[in-house]
């Protein structure tokens, strides 16, 4: 097997592998985006659950309302997760580590993929360039046997690669740094209702 066969093969996997990391970039960034679609409302929640928890501690110790939540489906987020802690009075410092800490599991899921993607797409899209080049070079034999068609080819090749694993890294880089962004947010209201929550119970 000769050079140009090993440039065309190389060539023949470049591309495939940069389509593949850009739908799998769409696919996790489409998953993440409805996850953090179905948390947009929960901030309202977090209010009405925090008025709810001041009437309550009014009315009476947080442990003798715990019996209401029994039998109520599986809570809708983080905010009600940490709400029904609060009135079952299993509620402390740890807890809130706790629930702080799987909030920011669940909002992170995924992101590395993310990651990782903007980190070897232009690595792929730098050998699609050598490649590109390699092949080029390939169709020179000469002055007189240059051939125009595997030197237009080659240099097709390297700009496709170049461009595509660039665009790539920088949608899957500024994606992951949202949902990071998104994340810190989201723990940082967490553990504020969490402590607002602990100051009731204190009063």
């Amino acid at each position: 097997m000769g050079s140009s066969a090993y440039y065309d093969a190389a060539a023949a996997l470049v591309m495939p592998t940069l389509c593949g990391l850009s739908i799998l970039v769409v696919a996790v960034a489409a998953e993440r985006g409805w996850s953090l679609i179905g948390r947009l409302g929960e901030q309202r929640q977090a209010r009405r659950l925090l008025k709810e928890a001041g009437q309550e501690r009014q009315a009476a110790a947080p442990g003798t309302a715990g019996a209401k939540t029994k039998g109520r489906s599986r809570p809708r987020g983080a905010f009600e997760r940490v709400y029904r802690s609060w009135r079952r009075s299993r509620f402390h410092r740890g807890t809130v580590e706790q629930s702080v800490t799987l909030e920011e599991g669940l909002l992170e899921r995924n992101v590395w993929i993310l990651e990782c993607a903007a980190s070897i797409s232009p690595l792929v899209g730098i050998l699609g360039t050598l490649v590109g080049i390699s092949k080029s070079f390939g169709g020179f034999d000469g002055l007189a046997g240059l051939q125009p068609a595997v030197v237009s080819r080659g240099i097709s090749l390297a700009l496709r690669s170049t461009a595509a694993g660039l665009a790539i890294a920088i949608a899957a880089l500024l994606l992951a740094h949202a949902f990071r962004k998104f994340a810190e947010h989201r723990t940082a209201a967490v553990e504020g209702f969490a402590e607002t929550l602990l100051g009731i119970r204190e009063r």
